[in-house]
């Protein structure tokens, strides 16, 4: 076990530490790899591959899938992200590979650098910081790495290195757990909606329906209270103005805070006004993502942002999850239009079916997929913590 206690305390004396240039305990192998085939190369690696603040290297594409990259990296090299720095993408490798011209393959000078603390001080909010400020050119900034060499790392001996490798690793493998447990979970919750929101578990055949479920149209089970087009105007403070930024994948964030004034609210409300268990849609940047309402204070409405009023066909919960019903999802992409953001308008959106169980069945259903998401979120919230753990860490030890 890892007292977490003793980790938020975690001090370390510092004092006979040497300070060195990045350039000086790493540096940037420049290996290429003519016929990637030919060499036994398996694994190609974007930027895509690479998961923003996690140090390890999760996913890449087969040789087959892609060959047009030449740059080699090998096991235990840190591929940084130097496009858009700001993404924060550096991961450790467990294999070896090739790699996209965006990613810069950096490799610890063993006799002064341990290569499994470098993860540790590449993949740190200070190192993304000078990247960052580092960085050249307009909607698609890169660092070089001969500007991240002037970096400088505070470090201990070689041999005290293998001590805080040892504990940062400790805590990396407690990150790594949860994340793995986190995934199980979403991966259970996603099974757990596909059979329940479409009946799977009361069925034999499952092109059928079971006895008194019906697939009926949105604008049938929903009002749709709809403010596209321009928007309103806004003030330092006020009637809170919910925008398709505070709509998360599946909660509300009252982040970033936005507001009309109170003179501007019922005429900007004239189409309706939101209630408590109405669930929020966004049409576009992003689309799809769905929120209940539960707020108790008035607010006003953005483009973008459809809220869906249940009528008494539907509990809102339910409506709720039938929004994020993976199958739902799906017919919401092939509707939307858009090459840069995609987009559905909501003359299309009305016009997606959903299936809808009797009142009765639809409370049994929200009640076992309230349990599994409230599971879902305490393993979220300690994977988070752990996280938050690890980055507190790793700044205060490199």
């Amino acid at each position: 076990m890892i007292d977490l206690d003793l980790i938020e305390n975690f001090s370390i004396d510092k004092s006979e530490w040497i300070t060195f240039k990045f350039g000086d305990i790493v540096y940037e192998p420049k290996e290429s790899v003519k016929d990637p085939i030919a060499e036994g190369i398996e694994h190609v690696v974007g930027l895509e591959h690479i998961d923003s603040e996690d140090i390890h290297l999760r996913r890449s594409a087969s040789i087959e899938e892609s060959t047009t990259f030449t740059k080699r990296f090998r096991k235990d090299d840190v591929l940084f992200g130097r496009r858009r720095a700001y993404l924060k993408k550096a991961a450790k490798a467990n294999f070896d590979g090739i790699c996209s011209g965006d990613i810069t393959v950096m490799r610890a000078k063993e006799e002064i650098l341990s290569p499994d603390l470098l993860p540790f001080i590449v993949n740190n909010d200070k190192f993304f910081d000078f990247a960052v400020e580092h960085s050249a050119g307009g909607l698609s900034p890169r660092v070089k790495f001969k500007d991240l060499a002037n970096y400088e790392v505070l470090l201990p001996s070689v041999e005290d290195q293998a001590i805080l490798v040892n504990f940062l690793f400790r805590i990396s493998c407690l990150v790594e757990s949860d994340q793995i447990l986190l995934e199980r979970t979403e991966k259970f919750k996603l099974a757990k909606m596909i059979e329940l929101l479409n009946g799977y578990h009361l069925v034999v055949d499952r092109d059928s329906l079971p006895n008194r479920w019906q697939k009926i149209k949105l604008k049938d089970v929903a009002k749709f209270i709809d403010y596209r087009g321009k928007t309103p105007k806004k003030t330092e403070e006020g009637v809170p103005l919910i925008t398709a930024k505070n709509i998360r994948n599946g909660w509300l964030d009252r982040e970033p805070r936005e507001f009309i004034s109170d003179a501007d609210y019922e005429p900007w409300m004239r189409r309706g006004i939101p209630r408590q268990d109405d669930v929020l849609f966004t049409t576009e940047a992003p689309l799809g993502n769905t929120a209940i309402v539960e707020m108790s204070e008035k607010f006003a409405l953005a483009q973008r942002v459809i809220c869906l009023q249940p009528n008494d066909s539907v509990y809102g919960r339910f409506l709720f999850y039938a929004l994020n019903n993976p199958s739902f999802k799906n017919m919401v992409a092939a509707k939307s239009s858009g090459t840069t953001v995609s987009g559905i308008r909501a003359a299309y959106l009305k016009e997606i079916q959903i299936v809808v169980p009797p009142l009765s069945q639809q409370v049994l259903i929200v009640e076992m997929l309230d349990k599994i998401s409230k599971n879902c979120s305490l393993v979220r919230t300690r994977r988070n913590k752990s996280q938050s753990l690890m980055k507190n860490l790793a700044k205060r030890v490199v």
